[in-house]
């Protein structure tokens, strides 16, 4: 049969091969956009960990893609297929492309994928979406019925705007414990939460103008709102924001609009010189409840990780490393300076701005496609307000609202990092200003049974067949999520593991799951190890067989994802542990944090761990020569550490740990002494870190025969911590080689309350009654702490 394709602009009525076509179909597949318009700003709860964009992208996927496969099944039924070739559609397709070929060569292609944990608004999987919402909104949205959406927005704008209120003056109106807190809103940060908020007053702005009556009382109310909650953040960048967006719209009013709406003018200059006072000029506004303060790398820190990225290759230089990987470029290439800062050990998610993060991960053609439908947006809509008479005002005020506030987010990307909510703003604008300049759809009707069709029709049916399988991904992601936030306030550790592995059944692509597994193995091992009600032969075989599933599941994660350094952290770490116990767990220790420092070479902490794999090899080695030369090793790691960190507590202690080790304990004391004197100054300084410290410092005057010395440090450590049992036995070991036997019975009388089974120190409270040497009548061997209570690490 031959194959025909007909071009009109009214097809005729002929019946399709596929017989499903609903009444009003199009009509209802418009109520999930509306939905989403509303809720996306508003959502989220369903996931416990990450409760804003993981739940947003949830959402999104859940109510588009099944209206995406009702729309494409409908054109089908109707036999006819209806295309614009529009250069934004193209543009927009272009970015999706773009997104998934860089996902493609991605350092975790998963990641990219799919978002969390890594960001939920980075990610081909959100990307998609939206741009499913703005094919969807530029077929569907009926250009007469085009404010009915941005109606939503604004609305669900100024519920965002009450309930971020609220919490920053404690007024808590959710149950969940995790939005106990004052920052807590429902876009992200409070300054995403007041850049939400100054983007979209224009647009309310437009709709005030617009009405009369009791509609602009609404709109007038719900612009104060908004106004009111920038006002609470006192964010000079969202003020920026507001006098962007304020400006254009200023512009576009004193361009088209006609002399009698001049007097309107009065409210937008008000706004406009608000914006130049708070966010030009950054005065402050005193009585505003304290906003948490919110730390980004600067734009020469950020410029600089992306320059590293994109350089490594022409392919990251075109494509990037991948959505959602600059924190990868982050550890891989941050600056030294910042280990003598307080952020010398975070790893920063996000850049100082957007579109830099957007050159590192989607690379040069990402950000080109993002640029284009920025200019092309602004061209589109200036464009056709050019061929708008004065008489329609009407008309006009709301593109003024839309494109104003859409300059004033595209503005912002160059400014600050985003998120999902902001970026679907931007998306939910530029399809505004699109739908608005379209003309007429290209309609082709498809003949019965031509090739055409069929091939239409096995498109759809893979299309179906994806969107089943993302649903299923997507729902398995979520209750997965779910049990391992069960995990973490589980009251039992058996029902932790269980929920544990239930999430990996679900979703064994996750590798946090793996982390969290090999650290709960590796605990339970350590509990059987001093279990005394097992067999030695027993315990063998099972503490064998959980170090071999805790070695198992940090494999796991560096295998899910090699570039992340906390997953060779966490497998070396676990290496480390069972030296002695596993042979090779030694090397593979080494090997592990080595390939952390590759991925994060200025990190100080990496080198620390080095040292004490090393330091941990010659505790348990026989060899005289092998205990030497790991001792020099471990001194090598941590000057290095030292070297990256002056003030580095934990290496220096690692550093007097050696010495001792060495032999040269009074060496040691020095280095203790130095950083006992250091420590209070340190930028990160925790008053509970001088227990370890104190203890330490005590052991070794202690050993040094310095009774009186030693006795100051344990009481200092038991004043931190009075359940501190390791210190109260020294305390009063120090005691009595002091003469003081009487507070040296107090605390052992102490230690026997919690341990009233342990031999020795029944033995000790004897010595020390009969004014004997608390340690008389003990052997050697047997001098070692008997119960090993240590404070919790800090």
């Amino acid at each position: 049969m031959k194959i025909k394709i007909k071009e009109t602009q009214t097809p005729p009525k002929e019946e399709s091969m596929i017989k499903f076509s609903m009444p009003n179909l199009k009509q209802g597949l418009v109520v999930p956009l509306l939905i989403l318009t509303f809720l996306i700003p508003l959502f989220f709860g369903i996931s416990k960990l990450n409760i804003l964009d993981f739940n947003k992208q949830i959402l999104m996927i859940f109510l588009l893609f099944p209206c995406l496969i009702l729309w494409f099944f409908n054109n089908i039924s109707e036999g006819k297929l209806e295309l614009y070739f529009d250069p934004m559609h193209l543009i927009a397709l272009a970015l999706v492309f773009i997104t998934a070929a860089s996902t493609l060569f991605s350092r975790w292609t998963w990641g990219s994928l799919w978002g969390w944990p890594q960001d939920s608004s980075d990610n081909l999987l959100t990307i998609s979406c939206f741009f499913i919402f703005y094919i969807l909104f530029s077929y569907l949205i009926n250009k007469k019925k085009i404010h009915i959406p941005y109606i939503l927005l604004t609305f669900s704008g100024a519920l965002v705007a009450i309930i971020g209120i609220l919490q920053l003056l404690g007024k808590f109106i959710f149950p969940m414990a995790i939005t106990k807190i004052t920052s807590f809103n429902t876009i992200g940060t409070v300054n995403s939460w007041a850049l939400f908020l100054s983007s979209i007053i224009p647009l309310s702005l437009a709709f005030f103008a617009q009405t009369d009556k009791w509609k602009k009382t609404i709109f007038g109310i719900i612009t104060l709102i908004l106004l009111s909650g920038v006002v609470f953040a006192n964010y000079w960048l969202a003020w920026i924001g507001l006098l962007i967006g304020i400006s254009v719209f200023l512009t576009l009013n004193l361009w088209k609009s006609q002399k009698a709406n001049y007097k309107f003018l009065t409210i937008p200059t008000i706004l406009f010189s608000l914006a130049i006072i708070f966010g030009g000029l950054k005065v402050s506004i005193p009585g505003l409840p304290i906003t948490p303060i919110e730390v980004s790398p600067s734009f020469q820190a950020t410029f600089d990780i992306v320059k590293q990225m994109i350089k490594s290759s022409p392919v990251d230089f075109l494509l990037g490393w991948g959505p959602g990987t600059f924190k990868y470029g982050w550890s891989k290439f941050k600056d030294p300076s910042l280990n003598q800062t307080i952020f010398w050990n975070t790893r920063f998610s996000n850049g100082k701005a957007q579109i830099l993060e957007v050159l590192s991960s989607v690379g040069l053609l990402g950000v080109l496609a993002y640029i284009g439908l920025i200019v092309f947006g602004f061209y589109r809509g200036i464009k056709m307000l050019s061929r708008l008479s004065k008489e329609e005002s009407d008309k006009m005020l709301l593109i003024f609202g839309i494109i104003s506030s859409f300059f004033a987010v595209s503005s912002l990307k160059f400014l600050n990092p985003s998120n999902l909510s902001l970026n679907y703003i931007w998306w939910i604008l530029l399809a505004g200003i699109t739908v608005i300049g379209l003309k007429k759809p290209k309609t082709f009707q498809l003949e019965t049974d031509s090739k055409v069709s069929f091939i239409l029709s096995f498109f759809g049916i893979i299309l179906l067949i994806g969107t089943v399988f993302v649903l299923y991904l997507e729902g398995a992601r979520c209750f997965a999520e779910s049990k391992y936030a069960q995990m973490l306030e589980a009251s039992s550790f058996e029902e932790g593991k269980e929920l544990l592995l239930q999430a990996i059944r679900l979703s064994p692509q996750q590798e946090i799951f793996w982390q969290s597994l090999a650290n709960l193995y590796l605990f339970e091992a350590e509990q059987e190890i001093s279990n005394p009600e097992t067999s030695t032969e027993e315990k063998t075989q099972r503490v064998g067989n959980l170090v071999a599933n805790a070695v198992a599941a940090s494999k796991q994660a560096t295998e899910i994802n090699p570039v992340n350094v906390a997953n060779w952290q966490t497998r070396g770490m676990v290496y480390r542990e069972i030296i002695g116990w596993s042979q090779g767990s030694f090397e593979w220790a080494v090997n592990s944090y080595e390939k952390a420092y590759e991925l994060e070479p200025n990190n100080p902490f990496i080198l620390t761990e080095l040292a004490r794999t090393y330091l941990a090899k010659a505790t348990i080695t026989t060899d005289d020569a092998e205990r030497k030369s790991s001792l020099e090793k471990s001194k090598e790691y941590i000057m290095q550490a030292i070297n990256l960190k002056s003030d580095y507590a934990q290496a220096i202690y690692q550093l007097s740990l050696v010495y001792e080790m060495q032999g040269e304990r009074a060496q040691a004391i020095s280095t203790l002494e130095q950083l006992k004197a250091m420590a209070p100054f340190l930028v990160d300084y925790n008053p509970m870190q001088d227990i370890g410290l104190a203890f330490q410092l005590g052991l070794l005057y202690y050993s040094n025969e310095n009774y009186s010395s030693a006795q100051g440090e344990f009481e200092r450590a038991v004043s931190l911590d009075p359940n501190y049992t390791n210190a109260r036995y020294f305390l009063g070991l120090s005691y009595d080689e002091t003469g003081r036997k009487t507070q040296a019975i107090e605390q052992f009388e102490l230690i026997e309350e919690y341990n009233p089974e342990n031999e020795q120190v029944k033995q000790i409270l004897t010595n020390l009654r009969n004014n004997e040497p608390a340690l008389q009548g003990i052997a050697a061997d047997e001098t070692s702490v008997p119960i090993e209570n240590e404070p919790e690490e800090q």
